[in-house]
């Protein structure tokens, strides 16, 4: 059997894209003589829907897709297609599906029965759970188990919490065994496990996901096909790595990570290796150019995939927020970005990221000098800028600041320098990088970090501003470290920007760690009071807490963070802005 795995990029609610998407894997895999192609989870709706399900009249325009699809599809072909259903029964609405479709018709609908409700998900907002008993075909002499991304994923700590709920994939297997004790029966549960995903990357999930994979294997005795998606939906990021497995568990192969891939493979299950690569074409950067890659992949699954199952993150962050940045500027139609660039190490990492992901003709550096702005961070800026081969203005903020201060403290009585003097600095950039945006249209790309993030070290309106946030999941350490690999990856970012002390430059002398406690100290409080959720036990936890707690409100307004972490600040966090005390 000829087995095609279709890791492609859809996005929510565009039908045209998703459809063309389909029909342009279904003719790659038509051309090697395909049996089944797999598709990713919900890809004709794209992941995730959100309360776009709230319109009924979008569900239908999927359907009218699906309609057309099924005329277009060659009659030679089975396509394992995720989409979303109705539910006609009580319950919720609809239903997380997998459609199997034959000679242009669809021959069974599978649904998804693990709902996720934590962090960004929310599935049982709108969806209704079906049962894996249910999810069993056969195809070519194999009876094939279908299953939808979080189906596979119980054994996740998660979802202790949940309550009244069973592992379906340990239940299939008890069920299996108790049939084989009392009929005598060698009867498996399946010859084959597919599973249709919209798995989001984060730290450490590759790892993770290959051995939810392979202990899914293990447990039934059956290879398996993981199909995954790729590309940024908003804050998520998604980086594909498809996965093959065998009966035993080990993994076979893993697809290219942060690209589109259409991988075909033969399989044989009474073969020891019951997967061959027969043809695996990569999609660069994203884009529509696609390139060859060789049988060498098989098993190995490319530098970054490596990478990451060695327990490596940097290299990881780095191609996922270029992704990240190329994805959301494709997706909502921005062809330029820009930034503030300080000399600093945030902003310096923020700049490298935007040219590697939209390149040097369409990233603008704009340094903006004010009073206690240093000599070293204009040339730092500047140094940066020309290395990079990009566009850079130096545009001073000193008249309209002293223009400003001189009215404000004239009609309110304001005569000493304090936070009223710092914040209008950052203000005033922020209205000189947004006015740029409204000049050129072009995207404001923000600066800040995890660490500050979560203590509110920024300013509302003012270094805050921006239509995305790219760092902003990325602790102060972790920055420096990404900025370091950046350089064995030939760019230069000076060494003088990773020794200076960190400062925004807003006071005679100013420097962070002056303000707050030392990075190194905050990026571990920050780790364990935010990413590990534990109770604060130290006097930095105990800033962190109440410095979290009391800058909520910002965080509700900041851009869209892109999501590295499985604790990210943005919509996975669902916290009242006012926050109580950390003890009674």
């Amino acid at each position: 059997m000829r087995v095609a795995l279709a890791q492609i990029n859809p996005v929510p609610g565009d039908f045209r894209r998703n459809y063309s998407l389909v029909l342009n894997e279904v003719s790659r895999v038509s051309e090697k003589s395909a049996d089944l192609v797999v598709f990713p989870e919900l890809t004709l709706f794209g992941y995730w829907p959100r309360d776009l399900l709230e319109r009924e009249f979008l569900v239908k325009e999927q359907d009218k897709a699906l309609k057309l699809l099924l005329k277009k599809l060659p009659t030679n072909l089975t396509v394992l297609l995720g989409a979303v259903t109705r539910n006609p029964g009580k319950g919720k609405p609809y239903r997380n599906s997998a459609l199997l479709i034959q000679k242009g018709r669809i021959v069974s609908v599978f649904h998804k029965e693990l709902l996720p409700t934590y962090d960004i998900f929310d599935e049982a907002r709108f969806f209704h759970p079906g049962r894996l008993e249910d999810n069993i075909f056969r195809f070519k002499g194999y009876k094939v188990l279908v299953t939808i991304c979080e189906d596979i994923w119980a054994w996740n700590p998660k979802w202790a919490s949940v309550g009244d709920y069973d592992n379906p994939i340990t239940r299939l297997a008890k069920k299996a065994k108790s049939g084989r004790r009392s009929k005598g029966s060698a009867a498996a549960v399946c010859d084959l496990v597919v599973n249709l995903s919209a798995s989001p990357y984060e730290k450490g999930k590759a790892a993770s996901r290959a051995k939810v994979v392979s202990k899914t294997s293990k447990t039934l005795g059956a290879p398996m096909i993981y199909v995954n998606q790729v590309g940024a939906q908003d804050e998520v990021l998604f980086d594909g790595r498809s996965i093959l497995s065998n009966s035993s568990g080990k993994i076979a192969f893993t697809a290219t990570a942060f690209s589109s891939a259409t991988c075909v493979f033969d399989f044989d299950k009474s073969r020891k290796n019951c997967w061959e690569l027969v043809d695996e074409t990569t999609i660069k950067g994203l884009s529509q150019q696609a390139s060859k890659a060789t049988s060498s992949t098989i098993g190995r699954g490319g530098v970054t995939s490596a990478a990451a199952m060695s327990g490596s993150y940097v290299r990881d962050h780095i191609d996922a927020i270029t992704m990240g940045i190329e994805d959301f500027c494709e997706k909502n139609s921005l062809a330029r970005a820009h930034l503030g660039l300080s000399g600093g190490v945030d902003s310096a990492l923020v700049c490298v990221l935007a040219v590697r992901a939209l390149g040097k003709e369409n990233v603008t550096a704009i340094y903006m000098p004010g009073p206690y702005s240093s000599e070293l961070s204009q040339r730092l800026a500047s140094e940066l800028a020309t290395s990079l081969g990009i566009e850079y203005h130096e545009l001073s903020i000193q008249s309209v600041y002293k223009t400003m201060i001189g009215a404000f403290d004239s009609k309110f009585t304001h005569n000493k320098f304090d936070l009223v003097n710092e914040n209008i600095q950052a203000r005033l950039r922020a209205v000189y990088l947004m006015a740029y945006s409204n000049l050129r249209g072009s995207l404001l790309l923000n600066t800040s970090n995890k660490t500050e993030t979560a203590v509110g070290y920024t300013t509302l309106y003012g270094d805050m501003c921006g239509g995305l946030a790219p760092i902003a999941d990325l602790l102060k350490r972790e920055v420096y470290e990404l900025c370091r690999e950046l350089n064995t990856m030939g760019y230069s970012i000076a060494e003088e920007i990773f020794s200076r002390a960190p400062s925004a430059e807003l006071r005679e002398g100013q420097e962070d760690e002056k303000s707050l406690p030392p990075y190194k100290l905050l990026d571990e409080s920050v780790e364990k009071i935010i990413t590990r959720a534990e109770a604060p036990s130290s006097e930095v936890d105990e800033f962190v807490w109440n410095a979290m707690s009391k800058s909520e409100f910002k965080r509700w307004q900041a851009p869209p963070i892109l999501r590295v972490s499985n604790h990210a600040f943005g919509r996975g966090r669902r916290y009242p802005i006012r926050v109580p005390p950390a003890h009674f």
